[in-house]
């Protein structure tokens, strides 16, 4: 009787050693995923501060009176957006578009953007400022510009438009475009590359058109306030972690 008593202990025992050790590495498994997701929200909420940093660090620079940088390559150029930078190069002016509906002080007109040609072949379109729409909106305004090479231009480096509608038509209207587009421009310039930021000109070039820009918004801000909902993310998936994992840590004991 005692021997039949021994194998019917052991053979009950084995399942609950089997289902003790599925919970124990459901358990590790949902440990390590936590804790994967903390180190990801962790790396997320640093990456918004540094670029809370590099955001103040421009606008610093915006403010110091008469700063500005070279033109960096095209690479890195995402990173200098609403930066003041300095760039020379060969105006090509029949190839000057227009920028329709905009408004200055109650007046519709256009902006008018001229690319410069850049010592590497690479095309930056330069933001040269407003001028009124006439009452022809045929005879699209083109103020002259010096010939030869631009010296020295400063002016401030934005990300235009990553998409939208523009407005096609004649010979003069395929210039009239509805908004500053990625694509449009680079379709506008062929075979050309095109630098994927826009300056907006703030040197006087002598055209009389009208250059005042709202300024730029950098939103160090808005990078610090997202970096802080990644950490109280992070801080959230740590707590429920530790806090599902002490239960079941409970109940397989119970």
């Amino acid at each position: 009787m005692s021997h039949s008593g021994m194998v019917v202990t052991q053979c009950s025992s084995a399942p609950a050693a089997s289902a003790s050790r599925r919970a124990s590495l459901r358990r590790a498994l949902a440990l390590l995923t936590g804790l994967a997701f903390c180190v990801l929200f962790l790396g997320l909420g640093r990456w918004q501060l540094q670029r809370a940093e590099f955001k103040a660090a421009l606008a610093a620079a915006h403010a110091a009176a008469g700063s500005a940088q070279p033109l960096p390559p095209s690479a890195d150029a995402a990173h200098y957006d609403g930066a003041r930078v300095v760039v020379s190069g060969k105006w090509l002016i029949d190839r000057t578009v227009w920028i329709d509906n905009r408004t200055h002080a109650g007046r519709a007109g256009v902006h008018v953007l001229t690319p410069l040609a850049l010592a590497d072949g690479s095309w930056l379109f330069v933001n040269r400022g407003w001028a009124p729409m006439p009452g022809d909106r045929r005879q699209l305004p083109l103020p002259s510009l010096p010939s030869g090479a631009a010296q020295a231009l400063i002016g401030v480096a934005v990300q235009p438009a990553t998409g939208g509608y523009t407005l096609a038509g004649g010979d003069a209207r395929d210039a009239l475009w509805s908004r500053i587009d990625v694509a449009q421009m680079q379709r506008w310039a062929g075979a050309a590359k095109v630098y994927p930021l826009v300056l907006q000109l703030e040197s006087n070039v002598g055209d009389g058109l009208v250059r005042e820009w709202a300024p730029p918004a950098f939103g160090p801000e808005k990078h610090r306030g997202y970096a802080l909902q990644w950490f109280l993310l992070a801080a959230l998936t740590a707590g429920l972690t530790l806090w599902f994992g002490w239960r079941s840590l409970r109940r397989d004991e119970a």
